[in-house]
């Protein structure tokens, strides 16, 4: 794991949707402890089975939290963590571990590191942190079934929507630096099959392919085309949590968002 301490700003101006959403009170708990590091692309920030030492909070870039099904297959990726939410999680549950890889994606990643110690004090000492927190792992579960659920009904190219769409919330502007070896690694298919997928998006005008890059072109025709695939946990995420992604509508709060908002 290759990483570069620096100075860690003020909470304030922390690229971080959940920490900003702290009140005044929690956030003074945790700032003592945070410290910003530098992460570069394609390290293992998080080792399935190894202790958890510590907690994330990403202010730029994304990480793939990602299952190996067996030795001889490529991890797949169960969900994606950027700047809404925290890497870790296991941890604010009682585990010492996470079953899941947490990888670095994208061009550049910035985190918030806290020893898991120094947050758990921080969350028995305040309620409403632990709360705001937990949401966050509520979230994180509706997406993997979302991820679950699209692996089994939904159709290889409105699971390469879905894939893109979730990036492009992550990550400035509309340009995301991806190569089709990534993607086909991530859903667990072969390359060959992403190629014709971005072919066909590509043909609908939604995006434009480099090499090593997407170009969102019309993200609102992207969505339309990913159907039921993409929305439910974002709207989630928005209703229970902060504004959140590149979506603009209020209409994707569905109703079986409002249900699990009602649970938590």
């Amino acid at each position: 794991m290759l990483m570069r301490s620096t100075i860690s700003p003020p909470l304030a101006s922390s690229g971080n949707i959940l920490l900003c959403g702290l009140s005044p009170s929690d956030r003074s708990l945790l700032e003592p402890h945070l410290e910003q590091v530098q992460v570069k692309r394609g390290a293992e920030l998080i080792r399935a089975g190894q202790p958890l030492s510590d907690v994330y909070f990403p202010d730029a870039g994304l990480f793939s939290l990602e299952e190996q099904p067996s030795p001889c297959r490529d991890p797949i990726e169960v969900a994606i963590i950027g700047r809404e939410g925290l890497l870790g999680w296991p941890a604010l549950l009682g585990c010492g571990h996470s079953n899941h890889r947490v990888t670095a994606r994208g061009r550049r990643a910035l985190v918030q590191r806290i020893a898991v110690a120094d947050l758990r004090d921080a969350c028995a000492t305040s309620a409403t942190l632990s709360d705001a927190l937990l949401r966050f792992v509520h979230f994180v579960i509706v997406q993997m079934g979302r991820t679950i659920t699209s692996h089994a009904d939904d159709d290889l190219d409105r699971r390469v929507a879905r894939w893109l769409l979730m990036r492009h919330d992550r990550l400035g502007g509309d340009e995301l630096s991806v190569c089709h070896d990534e993607v086909a690694a991530s859903l667990g298919v072969r390359r060959a099959s992403i190629t014709d997928k971005l072919h066909i998006l590509e043909g609908e005008l939604f995006v434009r392919c480099h090499r090593g890059r997407v170009l969102i072109r019309n993200r609102d025709g992207l969505e339309a085309f990913a159907g039921p695939a993409y929305g439910n946990p974002e709207a989630h995420y928005r209703h229970m949590i902060a504004p959140f992604g590149k979506n603009k509508r209020s209409d994707l709060i569905t109703t079986s968002a409002r249900e699990l908002g009602a649970v938590v």
